[in-house]
């Protein structure tokens, strides 16, 4: 069963993460100036936080999904059969496959690359 695995727990790997991609635009609301005024009862004006934006300025207009290449050192390996080695680093899991999960390890930066810029390149399709 080793010899089928690429990385063993110790190996210095590529991994394509998946991370959110969000796009943000200024509150239309505040104007991206995180707060609003009000008028009470008694006619004072007082400076609030956006209720739009909750004082963030900006909000998420689109959201999406890109892949990013990170260098790591593998933690361990889980092994089962009938299914692909499941390799952990931190607390994250990844596997040596391109049809089993999202995140994937690579031996090298290039294959990571390429494997981040074709899967980020679909996504703008869409």
């Amino acid at each position: 069963m080793m010899n089928d695995l690429r990385f063993i727990p110790g190996d210095t790997v590529w991994i394509l993460w998946q991370k959110p991609d969000n796009k943000t635009a200024p509150c239309p609301f505040c104007g991206g100036e995180c707060y609003a005024y009000a008028t009470g009862e008694n006619e004072e004006t007082v400076q609030i936080p956006c209720p739009k934006c909750k004082g963030e300025g900006e909000l998420t207009i689109s959201s999406k999904w890109k892949r990013e290449v990170e260098l790591r050192i593998l933690d361990r390996v889980q092994l089962a059969v009938g299914v692909p080695p499941v390799y952990f680093v931190g607390n994250r899991w990844c596997y040596d496959d391109p049809d089993h999960g999202v995140d994937q390890l690579f031996g090298t930066e290039a294959e990571a690359q390429a494997a981040a810029e074709k899967w980020n390149a679909e996504q703008k399709e869409d």
